[in-house]
């Protein structure tokens, strides 16, 4: 897994949101592609911050409780987002989402959003390395 780097595993075709989206229809987008969270992009694809399941659900029970209550996702989103590049090294990446207990992470080119990698895509790396090692 040494060699290999973030972009051979990572997915890039997911979900984003923009920071104008409500909650509800972030709810509805994270459903519908099974996302335990998105990554919040401006129109130019800058990465500007991270929606968990979490904040959906912590901001959809306030409005529960205070109807009037406006949640857009840019009120609900965590904006000091920690991203990897690309060329990023699978097992660093590793790394970090095991020392930081991620389940996701962006990955973001020069502030760009490019995709995420997730704990599956990490598993994957580590199932290809044992099957096909370096040296045998």
């Amino acid at each position: 897994m040494d060699n290999k780097t973030v972009k051979d595993f990572m997915t890039s075709q997911v979900a984003t949101l923009s920071p104008g989206c409500t909650i509800t229809d972030a709810v509805r987008k994270l459903l519908k592609h099974r996302q335990s969270a998105a990554a919040v992009v401006d129109d130019n694809k800058n990465l500007v911050g991270l929606i968990s399941e979490a904040d959906c659900m912590k901001a959809t029970i306030t409005k529960t409780i205070y109807p009037d209550t406006v949640n857009s996702v840019s009120e609900q989103m965590t904006r000091e987002v920690q991203s990897i590049s690309s060329d990023t090294s699978m097992l660093s990446a590793a790394e970090l989402m095991l020392n930081h207990k991620r389940r996701m992470i962006p990955v973001a080119d020069n502030g760009k959003y490019v995709g995420i990698l997730t704990r599956h895509d990490i598993l994957r790396a580590l199932l290809e390395s044992i099957d096909k090692p370096m040296f045998s």
